[in-house]
């Protein structure tokens, strides 16, 4: 019997015109698996990574031959945060092409979940991955769902040098005056500072900058000068204690925050960066510290 505080499973189905022994091989293959799962998987070591920089753990735990695989899954960084993924495989018999043993119903659960924040976005990954392993299994081109998300959100993950050319081309631009060229150097120092606390990324058009920790945009900039604070990413992060270092960043700052909004543009001259790069570093801290 579930507590009423506990979270739910991810649960999710879908029909397949395949056999049981290409789904269980499309679940279990390592070279299967890079093709819809995600870009890197080394099963001899248990490591997954479905976003760059962040590395899961993918253990094998049970394998019925055509009918039943299940998995641990953990971030090597949040090991409290211990999952276990499930693969149902249930032949319904001829049906389909008339062709006997084709038909195939694969169930996915994936449970375990002690933070609502990790849930969703593995949830959102699964309802990408699956279309993905059915057209695998049914012959269809197969466009991997990681790079969709690149598409979509025209985001490249880049290094702390992509980020300095970022930089570079504030500080350089010829319709940039003093005011433009000081908030460079803020985010210049900003940026070195953060390197290693989570991903970058960089927009297409080299507008905007994102750094991510777990999936979550910790902070970005804009060409312009202006920093983004995603207020809602920032409190999945560190849930209870938002308000809290909300309440020490205006304070340190001697700002006014309108951490109401989903997001909030602030001119980076507004800002202390040694006091602000520590925030983020403490921001980063506690999720890392409390993610179980």
């Amino acid at each position: 019997m579930r507590n009423s505080d506990e979270i739910d499973p991810i649960k999710l189905d879908i029909t397949i015109s395949s056999t049981p022994a290409n789904v269980y091989r499309a679940v279990t293959s390592q070279t299967d698996l890079r093709k819809w799962w995600a870009s890197r998987v080394i099963l001899a070591r248990n490591i997954v990574a479905q976003f760059e920089g962040q590395e899961m753990e993918m253990r094998l735990l049970q394998a019925e031959k055509y009918h039943l695989v299940r998995y641990s899954w953990k971030a090597f960084e949040n090991p409290s945060e211990n999952t276990v993924i499930t693969f149902e495989i249930e032949d319904m018999g001829a049906g389909r092409g008339g062709k006997a043993g084709e038909g195939i119903h694969l169930t996915v659960i994936h449970d375990g979940w002690e933070k609502e924040s990790f849930r969703e976005k593995q949830e959102k990954i699964w309802k990408l991955a699956l279309p993905g392993l059915k057209n695998l299994l049914e012959n269809k081109k197969v466009n991997a769902w990681w790079e969709q998300e690149k598409s979509v959100s025209s985001f490249r993950p880049v290094k702390l040098q992509g980020i300095k050319q970022f930089v570079d081309r504030i500080d350089k631009d010829p319709k940039g005056n003093g005011e433009k060229k000081q908030a460079a150097k803020i985010l210049g120092k900003l940026c070195q500072t953060l390197d290693g606390q989570g991903n970058w990324f960089i927009k297409e058009n080299n507008n905007e900058i994102e750094l991510r920790y777990n999936g979550n945009k910790v902070f970005g900039a804009m060409k312009n000068g202006n920093l983004i604070f995603n207020w809602r990413e920032i409190e999945k992060m560190v849930g209870s204690m938002f308000k809290d270092f909300a309440q020490r960043l205006g304070l340190e700052q001697e700002i006014d925050l309108h951490i109401g909004k989903v997001q909030e543009k602030i001119p980076a001259l507004s800002f202390h960066p040694d006091l602000l790069s520590q925030w983020f570093i403490d921001v980063v801290q506690y999720c890392r510290e409390n993610s179980g």
